[in-house]
């Protein structure tokens, strides 16, 4: 005869509370949002530095593309010195000396032109890396550096450094340091956990789904944390390190930020007077380098100083290129370390 075996089926739901008496749960909710908002300024550090990096590849760049040019009209201008040279030592009129003298100098400039060539494709890759593309040093670059932005105004408010990201997740970690310092002491106090449990059986699997919790059970645990008081007590001691220690990174944090932009404001006259410099030794240069020719051309002075004014007038104006780019990459270096652009006041503005 057939047996039949019928095996009730049964499903169960256990739910646990804990009352937050003491705040522990809520500091522990503070410290992870402190925590989420640490990272996202970071991320906002990283971009920011990024930015910075990709600008300075640019200017590089540019200031490549420039030195190029300078090279390469260089090479122009010493390559028909020679041939003017050599025309007069065919005349019998000037010696070899003057020959050497003048091929020695292009072939320093064609090196030049090389050396420049090199600097230009080695920035323009460095901009594709940057920018997340393969470094084929096909990326553009504006034929000259952009004209250097207005001196800092002066006596920038220092709640300008309070939008650095750096700041900002220093300040993050510290609200979270303390957030678990205060889960950690509200951890000595006892903990009042409520729990419930419901279930229901049916010999039908689909009433296991279709019908309510037929049967509830409820009770409450209250748990005194006795015998962990030293490892507590210990907890809340490493804690409240964390914390100091955080605090501490804070304070070297706002120090450094106005180390930084000490240090780039005070650069900034420094090169502004070296730039000032280089342009006067530029002018001067060229002018030495127009008197020298005539006089040689005159018969007045050997070519020697035609020569030495050549490479003077090139490396003055050369270093008067790599100075417009050195400011330039001060003032990113002042926008990295205020945590973005500034505005100065309008005049009649009340504090």
């Amino acid at each position: 005869m057939p047996r039949t075996t019928v095996t009730p089926s049964q499903l169960s739901l256990s739910v646990r509370w804990e009352l937050d008496l003491w705040g522990r749960l809520r500091s522990l909710d503070q410290a992870a949002l402190a925590d989420q908002q640490a990272l996202l300024h970071d991320l906002a550090a990283a971009r920011l530095s990024l930015a910075g990096q990709v600008c300075r590849a640019y200017f590089t760049a540019v200031e490549a593309r420039q030195q190029l040019v300078l090279a390469e009209r260089t090479v122009a201008a010493f390559a028909a010195t020679l041939e003017d040279v050599r025309d007069r030592f065919r005349r019998g009129v000037r010696p070899a000396l003057d020959v050497h003298l003048a091929a020695t100098n292009l072939a320093n400039a064609e090196a030049s032109v090389a050396q420049r060539r090199e600097a230009l494709q080695r920035a323009l890759r460095q901009i594709d890396v940057l920018v997340g593309r393969y470094p084929s040093g096909l990326a553009t670059a504006a034929p000259e550096l952009p004209t250097t932005p207005a001196t800092p105004p002066a006596g920038l408010p220092g709640e300008l450094l309070q939008r650095r990201p750096d700041l900002l997740a220093a300040e993050r970690r510290v609200a979270a340091a303390g957030g678990r310092v205060a889960a950690a002491r509200a951890a000595l106090y006892p903990r009042l956990s409520l729990t419930a449990s419901g279930g229901t059986t049916s010999l039908d699997l689909e009433d296991l789904v279709d019908d309510d919790f037929r049967f509830w059970s409820f009770g409450g645990n209250l748990l005194a944390p006795l015998f962990r008081g030293g490892a507590l007590r210990a907890e809340v001691r490493q804690r409240d390190a964390q914390r100091r220690e955080a605090f501490a990174a804070y304070g070297d944090a706002v120090l450094r930020a106005f180390a930084e932009v000490e240090d780039v404001l005070a650069t900034d006259g420094e090169l502004r007077q070296r730039r000032t410099a280089l342009a006067r030794a530029a002018d001067h240069a060229v002018r030495a380098l127009e008197l020298a020719r005539e006089r040689w051309q005159l018969g007045l002075t050997d070519f020697l100083a035609v020569a030495d004014g050549q490479r003077q007038a090139f490396q003055a104006q050369s270093a008067l290129i790599a100075a417009d780019r050195l400011r330039l990459e001060n003032r990113i270096d002042l926008f990295l370390a205020l945590g973005g652009g500034y505005e100065p006041e309008p005049e009649g503005a009340s504090p």
